[in-house]
C-alpha cells in the first residue's frame, strides 16, 4: 500500500484542488484501485503539509473519513476556489499581463 501512496499525485493545499482530484481518480483507474477504503487511504496519504494538517484537525462530525465522496467534498470546500475567485484571479493576471514596463 505504501508504494501506491508514494506514487500517487500529492496535494499540499496550494495546487488546483480540482485538477488534483481528477488526477487522483485517473491514478485509481490506472492502478485498478476500485475498493473505496483503499482509495481513501491513498487519497489521505497523498495529502501533505497544510492539507494534511487541515484534514487531521477535522472531527468525525465535520467529515466522515470512511466516505470518499464526503472527503472529496470537504477538500473542495476548503481548498477550491469559487467561480468568482477564479474570475477575479484571471482578471488580475490579465491586467498585470497588459501593463507595459515604463
Amino acid at each position: 500500500m505504501a508504494s501506491l501512496t508514494d506514487k500517487a499525485p500529492k496535494f499540499d493545499g496550494t495546487e488546483d484542488v480540482h485538477y488534483w482530484l481528477k488526477s487522483m481518480v485517473r491514478y485509481f483507474k490506472r492502478q485498478n484501485i476500485f475498493e473505496e477504503s483503499m482509495r481513501i487511504e491513498i487519497l489521505i496519504g497523498a495529502m501533505k503539509g497544510v492539507a494534511q494538517e487541515w484534514l487531521n484537525a477535522l472531527s468525525d462530525e465535520e467529515c466522515d473519513q470512511s466516505d470518499l465522496d464526503d472527503i472529496m467534498e470537504q477538500i473542495i470546500t476548503r481548498f477550491g476556489k469559487t467561480r468568482i475567485q477564479k474570475i477575479k484571479q484571471f482578471e488580475l493576471h490579465k491586467q498585470k499581463s497588459s501593463e507595459t514596463p515604463t
